[in-house]
C-alpha cells in the first residue's frame, strides 16, 4: 500500500488489517493510524492477545518472507543504523562475524597493567574499549580467568 509519503507500507503477516510496516522500520496501527518506530521489539495486539515481536523480523518478514530456516533471526547488517530494510537480513549465528574486541593475551595484559599500576583511563584507551569494561575485566564480570 502506497501512502503518499513516497513509502510502500506492507501488512504485518499474521497481523494483516491491523498493522503495516514500511522499509524505513516503522509500523502503522491501522485502528488508531498511529506510527512508531525506534524500538526493537513492538506489541501486536489482536483481540485479547498481545504479542511481543521484534521489528526487525517484521520488516523482513513483510518484504522478504519468512526466514529460510529455524535457525535463522534478523540482524542489522551495520549496529550503527537503525532497522531499515536496507541494513536487514536473515542471518544464522554461524554467518555472523565475531563481537569480540578482545583476546584472551589483551586481557592477560589488561590485568598486568593494572597490577602495574597503570591508570584505568590509559588502559581503556589503549585497547578501544570503555574505563567500564576494564573494571569488569578486573573484577571478573566479564572474561572470566
Amino acid at each position: 500500500m502506497f501512502d503518499g509519503s513516497g513509502e510502500v507500507w506492507k501488512d504485518v503477516p499474521g497481523y494483516e488489517g491491523l498493522y503495516q510496516v514500511n522499509p524505513s522500520g516503522y509500523i502503522k496501527n491501522l485502528k488508531t493510524g498511529r506510527v512508531y518506530g525506534g524500538w526493537r521489539t513492538v506489541k501486536l495486539r489482536r483481540g485479547n492477545d498481545v504479542v511481543n515481536r521484534s521489528l526487525h523480523c517484521l520488516v523482513l518478514e513483510a518484504f522478504h518472507g519468512p526466514p529460510p530456516s529455524p535457525e535463522h533471526y534478523a540482524v542489522r547488517l551495520d549496529r550503527n543504523k537503525g532497522p531499515e530494510l536496507s541494513n536487514l537480513a536473515w542471518r544464522t549465528r554461524r554467518e555472523l562475524p565475531p563481537r569480540a574486541k578482545l583476546t584472551r593475551s589483551d586481557v592477560s595484559d589488561i590485568r598486568d597493567l593494572s597490577q602495574r599500576g597503570v591508570k584505568i583511563d590509559e588502559i581503556a584507551s589503549r585497547y578501544g574499549i570503555t574505563r567500564q569494561s576494564v573494571y569488569g575485566i578486573l573484577a571478573g564480570r566479564r572474561w572470566a580467568a
